[in-house]
């Protein structure tokens, strides 16, 4: 990712923060019964979870019901703790050879896939990752 396209990543973070927490504040307010609150834990270690967690942000706000809940502060995120720690596919063992969505369905979702160089993701692959959160990283 080019500096100048992680800048406009956070920047865009920081934007919809900013939104919500703007629109819940105003929500404090009104008399009405406050709806429950869901809490989607997120972990961010690296640029690729942070680009992926935009991306679920983007998707979400897709559909109305969803976007109305995000902006009244009834769906959160929060950063995921120790408590929370997503299992890792062990490290001691990269995956090589032809990666498609069933390798990626069957790892947990928001783990951390280690692929050697050698290894091709396909696209489904690459989607399918995107959205159940799972990263993808490189040996070195």
């Amino acid at each position: 990712m080019v500096p100048q396209e992680r800048e406009g990543m956070r920047a865009l973070v920081r934007e919809v923060i900013r939104e919500a927490l703007a629109d819940a504040k105003k929500g404090k307010g009104s008399g009405s019964s406050a709806p429950a609150i869901a809490v989607e834990p997120v972990r961010i270690a690296n640029d690729a979870d942070l680009e992926a967690l935009v991306r679920r942000i983007v998707d979400l706000m897709r559909d109305p019901a969803t976007a109305a809940r995000i902006e009244a502060g009834s769906l959160r995120f929060r950063l995921a703790g120790p408590a929370q720690a997503v299992a890792a596919v062990p490290t001691d063992k990269l995956l090589s050879g032809l990666v498609n969505e069933r390798a990626i369905d069957a790892l947990p979702e928001g783990a951390t896939l280690l692929l050697a160089t050698t290894a091709v993701v396909t696209p489904l692959a690459r989607d399918r990752a995107r959205q159940r959160r799972i990263s993808l990283e490189r040996a070195r």
